[in-house]
């Protein structure tokens, strides 16, 4: 059994970043039409936690509002990609507020996020030529919202820095005093902490996915806010496991009613050529490591963890690690259950 260790920081920084995203994706977290099917008490409870806080401004959105593979600029940039830090205790909101003082990083960042298929000197022309950067935002295919964010951004980035510094700030007190408040559900949920059983369960969920025993080390990043997460990390020679308080309920709900694999999550993991250049390498190799794909893709780290962690996500891809690194394969069982998730569109004859 690996040595699991709970770290109360992160956990805390995911939950001031949920508290911005579930204001930009009202529609996903207020409504029971999406995969995730939310009962009442739980919608109430996010109407709640909106209500209990102070606005946030409108020119924050673009760190915010999730892509359609269910990503945000904030998560992956400032909180994904800083795993390693986080784990070490190295990576608080201080250090977050002050990488957002480094203008032309963020302006790297935005572009990555929202233009990832520009060219190398698209853009550093973006970086140089409002004209040129204005007439990219105009020709992608961003909605209205989208497109108008970037372009407040470009016209007056560190003004926009400005206020989302000061705003995770403002709601990070607000947060703190409820983390005093809800000390004894933190304990709690240390104490009723079961690693053979988080492992059974993830396994069931993911169609026989990541094999979190094979790590070293586990760390445990509890939320309140966002109490239904449920997600895996991974860092050098170890995992990390972010956990919604209410994640017990949350697991059970999806064995109960999550028979097949999400096509919508599948047609998500698949819908980028390096996704799909990630699988034909793995079917040649067996094995594929980050380093592999940022080697063999010509791909940034950050943009093949970024790839790697979409795949792991829909649970196409497992993870297991061999000493220090970290391997990615096709999760057998996953496309096991697709094709039997695809054969209910054959009919009754063809199946036979």
């Amino acid at each position: 059994m690996p040595n699991v260790t709970f770290l109360d920081t992160p956990g805390r920084l995911y939950d001031l970043y949920f508290l911005f995203i579930l204001n930009f994706n009202k529609d996903i977290y207020l409504s029971d039409n999406t995969n995730i099917k939310r009962n009442q008490e739980e919608v109430s409870y996010y109407k709640a936690l909106l209500e209990s806080f102070p606005s946030i401004s409108e020119d924050l959105r673009l760190f915010f509002q999730f892509d359609t593979s269910g990503n945000s600029l904030i998560t992956r940039f400032y909180f994904d990609k800083k795993i390693p830090e986080l784990v070490c205790g190295n990576y608080t909101l201080s250090s977050v507020r002050q990488e957002l003082t480094n203008i032309p990083q963020v302006t790297e960042n935005i572009l990555l996020h929202y233009l990832p298929d520009l060219r190398e000197d698209d853009r550093t022309a973006c970086h140089n030529s409002i004209v040129h950067v204005n007439k990219v935002i105009k020709n992608s295919s961003h909605t209205a919202e989208i497109k108008a964010a970037l372009y407040d951004f470009f016209i007056d980035p560190d003004s926009i820095l400005r206020r989302l510094s000061d705003e995770l700030l403002e709601k990070s007190f607000l947060l703190e005093q409820d983390c005093n408040r809800n000390h004894r559900l933190y304990h709690d949920l240390r104490d009723s902490f079961d690693f053979n059983s988080i492992q059974e369960n993830l396994s069931s969920v993911k169609n026989g996915g990541t094999n979190l025993s094979s790590f070293e080390n586990v760390y445990v990043f509890f939320c309140t806010y966002a109490k239904s997460i449920i997600c895996t990390r991974y860092t050098e020679g170890a995992a990390v496991l972010i956990l919604g308080s209410n994640y017990i309920n949350i697991l059970a709900d999806l064995q109960n009613g999550k028979i097949y694999p999400d096509l919508k999550a599948f047609g998500q993991a698949i819908s980028d050529t390096n996704r799909v250049s990630i699988l034909d390498l793995i079917d040649k190799r067996g094995k594929i490591s980050a380093k592999d794909v940022e080697q063999e893709l010509e791909l940034s780290a950050p943009n093949a963890y970024y790839h790697l962690s979409l795949m792991i996500k829909s649970g196409l891809l497992s993870a297991t690690n061999v000493g220090k690194s970290v391997f990615y394969s096709i999760n057998g069982e996953y496309i096991r259950s697709l094709k039997r998730r695809l054969d209910c569109y054959l009919d009754k004859k063809e199946r036979m």
